[in-house]
C-alpha cells in the first residue's frame, strides 16, 4: 500500500502545518501496517525554487549548500516525531539523479507535441523576478509570496497542452468522486478550472492600414455561431499582442530570456520516483509502476487543488500512457512516433492518486493590544493564568484570536521545542484531537494537559497489569457464553455475585468491541481521527474505573486491544505499555519488522469477535411516563455502567439515586425528550419528587406532583 504526504520545501524549519500533515500520514500508515499490509511511506524534498536563491543572495552563500543544510535540519526534526518514513527512498528534486529524469519527461512531452512554446502575457513578480500563475496572484493583484504588486509582461513561455486532455480529466473526476475518494471542494475547483465551452472558431481576413505589421487573418472563438452573420466589426482585446504592436511606433528590440523549468514539473511526477528511486535509466520501471502506482492515499493541503494536482493528473496520464500504456498497440506507436495523440488524451483513464485527503491549516493564538491594534509578542503577555491572559506592561486584557501563523503576528510555534517539552506522542495526539482533519486547527498549547493525563492513565493501567496472569488462549465468546449460564462456574459464590461480575465484564467488553468498531471507522475515513481519540479515552476511563472489580482476563484482553488501537497515534507509549503487559520475549513488539513472524497475531488490528450478541443489545427502548401519562419513548443503553450497577440492584437493573440520575441523564440525551422533559419544559423530570424505574429501565415513571 502506497501512502504519501506532499513533500516539503526545505526552508530549514518544520512548522505545525508540516507536523499536522505528516502526523496524519504516519497514523494512517501505521494503521495499515497493523492490518498486516506492506506499506510504503516515503519522504523527500521539493528543493528547487527562488527562496533558496534569494536566501543565498541575502547570506552570500551557495544555494546548494543552504538547501542541503536545511534538508539535514528538517530531516532531524521529522525523525523526532516518531514517523515510519522509509528514508532509504529519500529524494531531492535538486539532485542531478532526480532532475535528469524531470528533463527526460519534459523532452518526452515535447517530442510528442504535448508542450509548446510561444509568447504570452504573464504575471511578473518584480521582487522575486519570476513568473506567477494566475492562482499565485491574490485578489489585490499581489504576489502570494513576496506581496509585491504584480506586473504584466510579454515573454516566451512553455505551455503544457492540458486542454487536449480536458475530456479525460473532466470525465475521471466522476470516478475520483466515488465513495468520497476526493473532496468535493477539490473536484469542484478542478471542474471549474477545466471548464467546457461549446462553440466554433472563425477566421476573418484582415489588412491593417498604415502599419508595418501585416496580418492575414484574425482567429476568433464564439459560443454563438448563429450570430456570426450579423458581425460588423472586430474589437481587439487590449491584452492582445497585436494591440501592443500596433500601438508602438518605434518598438525596442526584444530581449531574450533564459529558460528555466517550473518547479511544478518536479512535483508533477515525484510520486512516481519513490517506488524506484535508484533507477539510473528510467524515471520508474514498468515493474515498480505496476507494483506501487497509483498512490493509494495522498495527504496534503487543499491549496494545491488546481496547480499541483492538475499538473500531476495531466503528466501522469501522458507519461504513463507513453511509457507503459494500457491501450493495445499504443507503446509501439509511441516508439514509432505514429501514435494517435487525440486517442491518448481522450482514452487515458489512469489517475495518480486513488484517494486524496486534504487537511486544513493550523492557526495560532494571536494577542493584540486593544488600543493600538499592535500584535503582541509572547513575552509581552502574562500567561500565568492561561484562561485570563494579561498584557504584562499594563495589566489589561489583550484581544485574543486564532489566525494564520506568521512572523508579523508573533503566533508561530516551534514543533521541535513543543516535542521536547511534551513528547512526540502527546504532540501527535494533541494535533489529531484538536480538530477533524478537514477543519482549521486552532492551536492551543494549554489543552494538551488533557492528552498528557490520558497517556499517563494508559501507562498506569498497563503497569497495574504487569503481574497479572496472561492467558493467551482466553476467548471472549467462551467466557461470556459460560457467564451467561448462571451457576456453571465453580468460582461463582451466589447468583447475585455472578450477576454483578457478569455486568462489569460485559460493560468492559461491550465498550471494547464498540470502540474497535468506531475507531476502525475513524481510521478508514481518516477525516474524523479526532473521534478515535475520544473513543480510546472513553475505553481507558471504563478500564480504570473497573480495574479493581473486573475479571483479570477481561482486563488484560481489553487493555491489549486498547494498546493496539493506540499504537498508530502514540507509538512510543503503546510500545512501552505493550512491553509491560507482555514482557519480552513472551511477545513481539507491535511494530516489529514486516518479515518477522507474529505468533500471537499482535500485528493484527483488532476486529470485533462477535461477542456483542452475547452481551445483550447495546440499547433498549425506554417508555417515559410523567404523572401517569406516556410522554415519549427513547433509546437508552441496555445497562448502566458497572460503577452504577454496583451501588444497588432494584427491580433487576437499578434503583437508588445513582441509577435514577443515570437513567434520567440518558433519557435527556435524546433531543425530543430534552425538548419535552428538560430544563425549561413544561415537565422537567430532573425536578421529579419520585422516580420509579421498572423492568431494568425499560419503563420509567416520574411523579412531579
Amino acid at each position: 500500500m502506497y501512502i504519501l504526504a506532499m513533500f516539503p520545501y526545505p526552508s530549514g524549519n518544520l512548522h505545525l502545518g508540516h507536523l499536522r500533515v505528516y502526523t496524519i500520514a504516519d497514523v494512517v500508515a501505521r494503521y495499515h501496517v497493523l492490518q498486516g499490509r506492506n506499506v510504503l511511506l516515503p519522504m523527500g524534498w521539493d528543493a528547487f525554487g527562488l527562496p533558496a536563491e534569494n536566501a543565498a543572495i541575502e547570506r552570500g552563500i551557495d544555494p546548494a549548500e543552504w538547501t542541503k543544510d536545511n534538508m539535514a535540519k528538517m530531516k532531524e526534526q521529522l525523525q523526532q516525531m516518531n514517523a515510519i518514513f522509509d528514508w532509504t527512498r529519500e529524494i531531492a528534486t535538486c539532485d542531478p539523479e532526480f532532475y535528469k529524469h524531470t528533463q527526460k519527461i519534459f523532452l518526452l512531452l515535447l517530442k510528442h507535441g504535448l508542450v509548446s512554446q510561444k509568447k504570452a502575457t504573464v504575471n511578473w513578480d518584480p521582487v522575486e523576478n519570476t513568473v506567477l500563475a494566475n492562482e499565485q496572484v491574490d485578489a489585490d493583484g499581489r504576489s502570494w509570496r513576496s506581496g509585491a504588486v504584480v506586473e504584466q509582461r510579454e515573454l516566451e513561455q512553455w505551455f503544457l497542452h492540458i486542454t487536449e486532455f480536458k475530456e479525460s480529466l473532466l470525465r475521471d473526476l466522476k470516478i475520483l468522486g466515488e465513495n468520497d475518494a476526493w473532496p468535493e471542494k477539490v473536484l469542484g475547483m478542478q471542474r471549474n478550472w477545466l471548464g467546457r465551452s461549446d462553440g466554433a472558431y472563425y477566421r476573418f481576413p484582415a489588412s491593417p492600414v498604415s502599419s508595418k505589421i501585416q496580418v492575414e487573418n484574425f482567429e476568433i472563438f464564439t459560443t454563438r455561431p448563429e450570430t456570426i452573420f450579423a458581425a460588423q466589426f472586430l474589437a481587439i482585446s487590449p491584452n492582445s499582442q497585436l494591440a501592443d504592436e500596433l500601438a508602438k511606433e518605434d518598438p525596442d528590440l526584444p530581449k531574450r530570456d533564459t529558460d528555466t523549468m517550473d518547479t511544478f514539473m518536479d512535483s508533477s511526477w515525484y510520486y512516481m520516483r519513490f517506488p524506484d528511486p535508484h533507477n539510473l535509466s528510467l524515471p520508474i520501471s514498468e515493474e515498480a509502476a505496476k507494483k506501487y502506482l497509483p498512490v493509494d492515499i495522498y495527504v496534503g493541503g487543499v491549496e494545491h487543488a488546481i496547480l499541483h494536482l492538475l499538473y500531476s493528473r495531466f503528466v501522469y496520464k501522458a507519461v504513463m500512457g507513453l511509457l507503459y500504456p494500457t491501450q493495445p498497440g499504443t507503446k509501439e506507436d509511441a516508439e514509432l512516433e505514429t501514435f494517435d495523440r487525440k486517442a491518448l488524451a481522450t482514452q487515458s483513464d489512469q489517475e495518480p492518486f486513488k484517494r486524496l485527503i486534504t487537511q486544513e491549516m493550523v492557526y495560532g493564538t494571536t494577542y493584540t493590544d486593544p488600543d493600538s491594534g499592535r500584535f503582541l509578542k509572547p513575552d509581552e503577555v502574562d500567561l500565568s493564568d492561561p484562561s485570563s491572559p494579561k498584557i504584562a506592561a499594563s495589566g489589561r486584557e489583550p484581544l485574543v484570536s486564532f489566525e494564520k501563523m506568521s512572523k508579523s503576528k508573533h503566533n508561530g510555534v516551534d514543533p521541535g521545542s513543543f516535542i521536547s517539552k511534551y513528547g512526540a506522542d502527546a504532540t501527535r495526539a494533541h494535533i489529531l484531537f484538536q480538530a477533524p482533519v478537514g477543519d482549521v486547527l486552532n492551536w492551543d498549547e494549554h489543552k494538551i494537559a488533557g492528552i498528557t493525563r490520558w497517556l499517563h492513565r494508559v501507562y498506569k493501567l498497563a503497569l497495574s497489569l504487569t503481574s497479572s496472569e496472561k492467558r493467551a488462549d482466553w476467548d471472549a465468546m467462551q467466557h461470556f457464553s459460560k457467564a451467561a449460564s448462571a451457576g456453571e462456574d465453580s468460582e461463582i459464590i451466589n447468583s447475585k455475585d455472578h450477576a454483578a461480575q457478569h455486568a462489569i465484564d460485559s460493560d468492559i467488553w461491550r465498550t471494547t468491541q464498540n470502540t474497535i468498531i468506531s475507531v476502525t471507522k475513524s481510521m478508514e475515513k481518516i477525516y474524523p481521527l479526532n473521534t478515535a481519540i475520544s473513543d480510546l479515552t472513553n475505553l481507558t476511563n471504563v478500564l480504570v474505573k473497573t480495574s479493581a472489580t473486573a475479571s483479570e482476563p477481561v482486563k488484560v484482553a481489553a487493555t491489549a486491544h486498547l494498546l493496539r488501537m493506540l499504537a498508530p497515534i502514540a507509538p512510543a507509549v503503546a510500545e512501552e505499555c505493550w512491553s509491560l503487559l507482555y514482557p519480552p520475549p513472551s511477545r513481539n513488539m507491535l511494530f516489529e519488522p514486516q518479515q518477522q513472524q507474529q505468533p500471537h497475531g499482535e500485528k493484527t488490528w483488532p476486529v470485533p469477535d462477535g461477542s456483542l450478541s452475547l452481551l445483550h443489545s447495546d440499547t433498549v427502548r425506554c417508555a417515559v411516563k410523567v404523572n401517569g401519562r406516556l410522554r415519549c419513548v427513547v433509546e437508552i443503553p441496555a445497562s448502566p455502567p458497572a460503577d452504577v450497577l454496583q451501588k444497588g440492584d432494584k427491580d433487576g437493573g437499578g434503583g437508588g439515586s445513582e441509577f435514577e440520575r443515570w437513567i434520567t441523564d440518558e433519557i435527556l440525551k435524546d433531543p425530543k425528550a430534552r425538548e419535552k422533559l428538560g430544563d425549561g419544559a413544561m415537565f422537567d423530570i430532573r425536578k421529579a419528587k419520585k422516580v420509579f424505574p421498572v423492568s431494568g429501565g425499560r419503563m420509567v415513571s416520574y411523579v412531579l406532583e
